[in-house]
């Protein structure tokens, strides 16, 4: 794939463009080539890449776009669109999604990567940035708040119960084959070189389940099971994906992007992940 350059008439293969530039020709590829497009500040990224930035964005026409946007961009996956999954999150969550999910208004992928723009209702973005980056204290208490305001809207909304084994919920969670993927793969060697070989491991004077041995083998852990409450789930809640504002003290203002599930799942997968998420940044 080859394109033209805005400053001549070079041509460049798709694996060389930045993600600045394949963001700016996937907008122009929705908007058209007059739209303008300016990156005002990263918000989060470094880590792989994926990444979320400010934005400006100016165009005529439909759709027509004019104001200041938060972009996010991540490796195409093959997976699920993330504008099925958005408007599924919120249809089924209602009032907390009013408060707290952007508006998705534009999507767009090519062969490498995808990118969603968002819009904050209620003023502009200079206080805007990750969780991930923010002071310890508005950190913690994001995550708290979060978590606590998510699961409320989740059991709200819940869509049933079930009696799932342990293994059962994993499955829902990871997916069948997890084991065997590059993430269950890494899994597996963090494992052996933390000495755990059996269903259970000590962590600080407590004794804890290892879930990777559910996945790998019957045990006596494997066929218990429980009531699993089933729900929307948003399925990617790390701290990259929670935007919140500086400008305002009250902890309620924050914001969830990158939805990545739309099919019900059993609920606690989020706050798990993100307090797995928060442990691995502090």
């Amino acid at each position: 794939m080859t394109y033209t350059t805005e400053h001549g008439d070079e041509a460049v293969t798709s694996h060389t463009l930045t993600v600045q530039e394949r963001v700016r020709r996937l907008i122009h590829s929705r908007l058209g080539p007059d739209a303008s497009v300016e990156f005002m500040e990263d918000l989060a990224g470094g880590y792989t890449e994926a990444s979320v930035a400010k934005c400006d964005v100016a165009s005529g026409g439909s759709p027509g776009l004019d104001g200041q946007y938060i972009v996010k961009t991540t490796p195409l996956t093959g997976k699920e669109r993330q504008r099925t999954a958005h408007e599924h999150f919120i249809g089924a969550l209602g009032t907390f999604t009013e408060q707290h999910v952007p508006k998705l208004v534009l999507s767009a992928e090519d062969d490498r990567f995808a990118i969603d723009l968002y819009e904050i209702a209620g003023g502009g973005l200079r206080g805007v940035h990750a969780a991930e980056v923010a002071g310890s204290a508005q950190f913690r208490a994001a995550c708290e708040t979060v978590s606590h305001d998510l699961l409320t809207a989740q059991l709200v909304s819940s869509t049933g119960r079930k009696v799932m084994t342990a293994l059962e919920v994993l499955e829902a969670w990871l997916g069948v084959g997890f084991l065997d993927s590059g993430r269950g793969k890494a899994l597996r060697e963090a494992r052996q070189l933390a000495g755990v070989d059996g269903p259970w491991f000590h962590l600080s004077g407590q004794v804890l389940p290892d879930p990777l041995s559910l996945l790998a083998e019957e045990n006596e852990l494997t066929l218990q099971d429980d009531i699993a409450l089933l729900g929307v789930c948003h399925g990617d809640l790390h701290l990259r994906n929670i935007l919140l504002d500086r400008t305002r003290q009250h902890h309620g203002s924050y914001w969830l992007i990158d939805v990545n599930w739309s099919s019900p799942a059993p609920l606690l997968y989020d706050q798990a992940y993100l307090e797995t998420a928060a442990v691995l940044t502090i």
